[in-house]
C-alpha cells in the first residue's frame, strides 16, 4: 500500500497535502535522530462555491498568481453577467471576457456577482494571511470580504474592531446589530468563507 501524509495548520484551520509518498514495507524506517526525514508541503488549496442564478454576495480568501478578474472567475465560463464591489464594476461579454473599471480581485472586498445560471466557482491559491490582511474602512457602510479558511463566531471574527465602532452587519440573508456591553445580536451569528458582508461603522476603522 502507498502511505500518504497531510499537515494540519491550527492557526488557519487548513489541511495541506504532503508531496512525498512511500510504498509500505514491513518495519520500514525513514530518518533518525540526527538525520530527520523532511517533507515538502503543498501549501496551495482549492476553494469552491456554488453560485446561483441572480445575485451572489461573495469574497475571496486565497491569493493566486494571477488575480485579474478574468483569471479568478475563469471557472464560471459564460454563466456570469456582471460584478461590482463598492467602487468598481465589470460586465462579462461572450467571446471577450470581463470589461469595466473592476480589473483585479482582492481579499478585503465583497463582490456582488450576477449570474445568468447556476455554476460552480472554483480557484486554487495560497490561503490569505489573515493577520496581515488589513481592512481600512470608512465611517458608514462598507462592503467587506472574509479572509479565514473556516467559519467563526461573529464576535470572534470582528474582535479587533474597537468597541462601539461597529453598528450593524449583514450578509445576503442575515443581519446583526451591535450593542455596547453585550455584543452582536441578530440572525447573523457566524461569518463564513467565500461570503461577503456589508458592515456599518460609526467612525473610520482599521482592523484585521
Amino acid at each position: 500500500e502507498t502511505i500518504t501524509f497531510q499537515f494540519y495548520d491550527s492557526e488557519t484551520d487548513t489541511i495541506y497535502d504532503i508531496n512525498e509518498q512511500y510504498e509500505f514495507v514491513s518495519d520500514m524506517v525513514f530518518g533518525n535522530v540526527t538525520n530527520s526525514e523532511r517533507f515538502n508541503i503543498t501549501t496551495s488549496i482549492d476553494v469552491s462555491a456554488e453560485c446561483f442564478a441572480g445575485w451572489n454576495w461573495m469574497s475571496l480568501n486565497v491569493t493566486a498568481d494571477d488575480m485579474s478578474i478574468d483569471a479568478v472567475f475563469s471557472s464560471l465560463d459564460d454563466s456570469a453577467e456582471f460584478i461590482k464591489n463598492q467602487a468598481f464594476y465589470a460586465d462579462y461579454y461572450d467571446g471577450f471576457g470581463w470589461f469595466g473599471t473592476l480589473t483585479d480581485i482582492d481579499n478585503v472586498s465583497m463582490y456582488k456577482l450576477k449570474m445568468s445560471e447556476d455554476a460552480l466557482f472554483s480557484l486554487t491559491g495560497m490561503p490569505a494571511e489573515v493577520d496581515q490582511t488589513v481592512f481600512d474602512l470608512g465611517a458608514g457602510f462598507n462592503w467587506i470580504g472574509y479572509t479565514p479558511q473556516s467559519s467563526l463566531d461573529i464576535g470572534t471574527a470582528l474582535a479587533n474592531i474597537p468597541a462601539g465602532n461597529a453598528e450593524f452587519i449583514k450578509s445576503q440573508s442575515f443581519y446583526s446589530d451591535y450593542y455596547d456591553g453585550f455584543g452582536w445580536f441578530g440572525t447573523l451569528e457566524t461569518m463564513d468563507p467565500l461570503l461577503g458582508y456589508v458592515i456599518s461603522l460609526s467612525e473610520a476603522t482599521q482592523f484585521t
